[in-house]
């Protein structure tokens, strides 16, 4: 005769109870990929370097959505649009980085063959 074993909740086949509102996603990468090195210095003009070396994951997504100028609006609008509210911004020269980007992609978007604007200041 098979008794049904008993779990430490005292009923039969009961399931650990988790708060998913604790756990915790998994973090993303935080380092540069290879083809994100790749992606930046395949621009015609300035590379996103302050970009590449202080937000990688941001570079990351970027470079991997890269190849469709709609999905790479969707990566800068989620980073450069604060909809949670208290987040901090981007330091000066990566914003103009990012903007830089969006007004390319924004070309691309278009069907102009819009090349990267020059930034005024080059540090």
């Amino acid at each position: 005769m098979s008794v049904p074993v008993q779990s430490v909740c005292g009923r039969v086949n009961c399931e650990p109870q988790i708060e998913w509102s604790r756990v915790r996603r998994a973090r993303p990468l935080d380092q540069l990929l290879p083809g994100t090195l790749h992606w930046a210095e395949s621009f015609p003009l300035e590379t996103p370097v302050h970009l590449v070396r202080t937000f990688p994951r941001v570079a990351n997504r970027l470079a991997i959505a890269w190849q469709d100028p709609n999905a790479v609006q969707e990566v800068l609008d989620d980073v450069l649009i604060d909809r949670r509210g208290g987040r901090r911004g981007f330091p000066p020269p990566v914003q103009q980085e990012l903007l830089r980007l969006r007004a390319f992609n924004l070309g691309r978007r278009s069907g102009q063959s819009g090349r990267l604007p020059v930034s005024r200041a080059v540090r």
